[in-house]
């Protein structure tokens, strides 16, 4: 797909491929400015080496500005496994979020993908995050694979800045139809939910086919305001989750709810989950 534009319909924007040294760039501030970092760590010339070798750099205009940008390299699973799009960075201008740029730009990845005969995009996210979690599994499709504590070791941008890095690798799966379907939550048994405090309680799996690991609605706000807190859900996640991926538990959606919590992950019970107790 390579030079092909985007206009997601009902949108007034257009996503295209960066090439130009002065819009990569500008891609490079507006990540800068998204995170609060000195700088983002894809540098101007690194983007510009990136698209050339026949990486993925896009961005997204309204009216001539530029408000979203993404960027990523191909990535094999294994040694002789099928190729990937590996998502690196997509980041929306401040005070342009939920806007639909951020979905325009996926879409295009989508497409960019698609037209290199690549079937998966992947990409890391912080689990914790409800709002990502929301946007990356309810209104992508993509389903968390594995759990990494501490993925990138510390950081000094202003989210990232004294906290884990804690991230897991969704898997965006091009072949599957989208938007996804809805799964169905009757019987989901919540292993991870807030307490009447607000602090994380977990719950026993015993005789559960469908889990919801829950999140807190704010979690960057809990941070500020209640530390001890925030860092017991950090722990509380990394061990549900990390623990159910890893011992057979299949992620299969997203339940967004109301209340201190504003969402959860669902697993089904895989071949090889323990049959009873607690998905750690």
């Amino acid at each position: 797909m390579t030079g092909a534009e985007l206009r997601p319909t009902g949108a007034d924007l257009v996503v295209r491929e960066l090439t130009d040294p002065a819009e990569l760039q500008a891609a490079n501030d507006l990540w800068t400015q998204t995170w609060g970092a000195a700088e983002a760590s894809l540098t101007a010339d690194v983007l510009r080496a990136l698209a050339h070798a026949g990486g993925y750099v896009g961005g997204a205009f309204r009216d001539g500005e530029l408000v979203g940008a993404g960027a990523g390299w191909l990535g094999r699973d294994d040694v002789g496994g099928p190729l990937h799009l590996h998502s690196h960075i997509v980041g929306v201008r401040p005070g342009r979020e939920r806007t639909g740029v951020g979905l325009a730009v996926k879409l295009h990845q989508r497409e960019w993908a698609l037209g290199q005969d690549l079937h998966q995009i992947r990409w890391t996210f912080d689990p914790i995050l409800a709002r990502n979690a929301a946007f990356n599994l309810g209104r992508l499709g993509a389903l968390p694979l594995t759990y990494h504590p501490d993925f990138y070791g510390e950081l000094d941008d202003d989210y990232n800045a004294g906290d884990p890095t804690d991230r897991v690798v969704v898997v965006w799966q091009l072949d599957r139809p989208w938007p996804p379907p809805t799964v169905a939550t009757d019987d989901a048994v919540a292993v991870l939910a807030a307490g009447a405090e607000g602090a994380p309680i977990r719950s026993s799996a015993e005789g559960a086919g469908l889990i919801r690991v829950e999140v807190p609605g704010d979690y960057v706000g809990l941070r500020r305001r209640d530390p001890a807190t925030a860092a017991a859900w950090r722990r509380a996640l990394r061990e549900c989750l990390a623990g159910a991926l890893g011992s057979g538990w299949v992620a299969v959606g997203w339940q967004p709810l109301v209340g201190p919590t504003a969402g959860g992950y669902l697993l089904r019970r895989g071949k090889g989950a323990r049959s009873g107790g607690s998905p750690t």
